[in-house]
């Protein structure tokens, strides 16, 4: 059973997997079919992998044909959501915007509605991605279907390309007039949800980012697809789970250890562990592709944080020890 105030940042409900689709389907008719501009929304994220039997929202990608900025047009909608009635798009029943019946955040414009096939009161949590063109669409849910594991993974990889090969990149590309550089700079891909780039990056002494400049961008799926190949010397990474990446990964940089530290050091940067995530599958996968990654890579954890976990060992506080050490195979 579901129960009430039971997921999301909002106090609304998980819903079942049958539920989710024809609670789409009204979410469309009654609310995006009523927004000027919309064109059609994709379900994104774990759904698609179809292996939960519910879930804590719903993740929509929502495209809008509009000429304005992207800003001003998740602010319109934000707005659309808001003016609807109450019986319709509800009010947050929890979270820091107890009470409205909107939030924009980043990207994403959240709200919520009531479950089809769900029990008395009960609202899930949607989650707008809106993007403006239909390569948007496209690109999004393609990043977006992916885990976690992977999708940082993927970004760190983007990353950590050789110089040969980005000559290679720009050539397919059809990069050219590329700004001088200076010593402390460098052209560095960087793959996010919203699309590929190509950024100009000014470094420190000790190697890390001062400032960037981005100098092209790509929301074709298959340059980002493209590239990776590229990283990893032709291996396709489409279809893959993280292991076999990560393996792939391993094999490609296993004499370059400054990419392995990289592509570990983005990957813990960026696999966020929720508070409510902790203690979860969710939580603990997240956890477990985060150590996968050091040890495939033969990348070590953080010294001081070892050494810490070993005083605490010693002096038999095996609780705190226990949780520190999760991550002991890395530890020497």
């Amino acid at each position: 059973m579901v129960d009430i105030y039971e997921s999301g940042s909002i106090g609304a409900n998980r819903i079942l997997r049958e539920n989710v689709k024809p609670t789409v389907e009204k979410y469309e008719k009654e609310v995006l079919k009523t927004f000027p501009g919309y064109k059609k929304c994709e379900i994104t994220g774990s759904y698609n992998a179809g292996t939960k039997k519910d879930h804590g929202d719903i993740d929509l990608c929502v495209w809008i044909d509009s000429s304005k900025d992207i800003k001003d047009v998740k602010k319109e909608f934000k707005k659309h959501v808001e003016d609807l009635p109450d019986e319709l798009t509800p009010k947050f029943r929890a979270g820091r915007n107890e009470g409205k019946k909107a939030q924009l955040y980043g990207s994403i414009v959240t709200c919520q509605i009531g479950i089809v096939g769900g029990k008395e009161g009960e609202t899930v949590q949607i989650d707008n991605i809106i993007v403006l063109t239909p390569e948007e669409l496209n690109f999004q849910k393609s990043f977006l279907n992916l885990n976690a594991q992977v999708q940082t993974l993927e970004t760190a990889l983007v990353r950590v390309i050789d110089d040969k090969k980005k000559e290679e990149a720009f050539k397919k590309f059809g990069i050219q007039n590329l700004p001088a550089l200076d010593t402390n700079q460098e052209f560095e891909f960087v793959l996010s949800t919203a699309a590929l780039s190509l950024r100009k990056v000014t470094l420190s002494d000790e190697r890390k980012q001062k400032a960037k400049e981005e100098i092209w961008r790509s929301v074709n799926w298959d340059d980002a697809v493209y590239l990776l190949k590229l990283s990893l010397d032709g291996y396709d990474v489409e279809d893959k789970d993280y292991e076999e990446i990560l393996d792939a990964a391993a094999k490609k940089y296993k004499n370059d250890e400054r990419a392995r530290k990289r592509i570990c050091g983005i990957m813990k940067s960026m696999i966020n562990i929720g508070p409510g995530e902790v203690g979860t599958p969710k939580g603990e996968a997240k956890q477990k592709g985060i150590d996968l990654a050091y040890q495939k890579l033969g990348v070590k954890m953080n010294e001081g944080l070892c050494a810490i976990s070993k005083y605490i060992k010693e002096a038999k506080i095996r609780n705190i020890a226990d949780m520190i050490f999760e991550s002991k195979n890395n530890c020497k």
